[in-house]
């Protein structure tokens, strides 16, 4: 496992593995996961499981990410737009970058 300043790092093959073998583009959870799975497995071993717990960044006033419970849920409504926006095909440089961040998670605030 690689660490600096508490921080994982993941290795450059483990990104050009992706890249140049990416996993069945399923556009749900289950390709996410086998990103994820890729990109951290040498770092922890849940790496491409759904998390069961919630959590937060170890910094003083950190929100918790997204809750463990909504993941699936979460994962299946941005699965959903970016399929009616294309995957973001065609996009300008402008919409692409403000796109992904603008969709709110049905039952979530943060």
């Amino acid at each position: 496992m690689s660490h600096r300043d508490d921080h994982f790092i993941i290795r450059p093959t483990s990104v050009d593995y992706i890249v140049d073998r990416p996993p069945k583009p399923t556009g749900d959870l289950t390709e996410l996961r086998a990103i994820h799975c890729h990109l951290f497995q040498d770092l922890h071993d849940r790496a491409g499981q759904v998390r069961t717990v919630d959590i937060r960044k170890n910094v003083e006033g950190a929100g918790f990410f997204l809750p463990s419970g909504m993941i699936e849920r979460a994962s299946a409504f941005a699965a959903g737009e970016l399929h009616a926006d294309n995957t973001l095909r065609g996009l300008d440089r402008a919409h692409f970058i403000d796109r992904p961040t603008n969709a709110p998670v049905p039952g979530f605030r943060s």
